[in-house]
């Protein structure tokens, strides 16, 4: 038997945008190291290893995604979630090279 959910439209953690992508992270600021450890619900899980005080957590984070990505630093923007662990990041880039990007992410 086929589930009722099986019709519903399943969430990415990324959109596309009219000039890059749009991501939907979970931030683990204060870890060992800094990297990717899956999904966490509709968002992609980032552990990052610098303290969230005085907005270290937040360059980090930034300054991670543009080398995974590899676009300049300041193509990348926190446009909700300054102050919490759910972020939504603005990339700017060619999409279909940032879209193949995240897609590698989830597998």
């Amino acid at each position: 038997m086929r589930s009722p959910f099986s019709k519903l439209p399943m969430k990415t953690p990324f959109q596309p945008a009219k000039d890059g992508i749009t991501l939907n992270l979970y931030v683990q600021p204060g870890a060992s190291a800094s990297g990717w450890c899956g999904l966490m619900g509709d968002a992609l899980k980032l552990r990052i290893a610098a303290s969230p005080h005085e907005g270290q957590a937040n360059k980090a984070v930034c300054l991670f995604l543009s080398e995974y990505f590899g676009v300049p630093k300041s193509s990348v923007t926190i446009t909700k979630g300054h102050t919490g662990r759910r972020k939504t990041v603005s990339i700017q880039g060619l999409p279909a090279a940032l879209l193949a990007a995240a897609t590698a992410l989830l597998n």
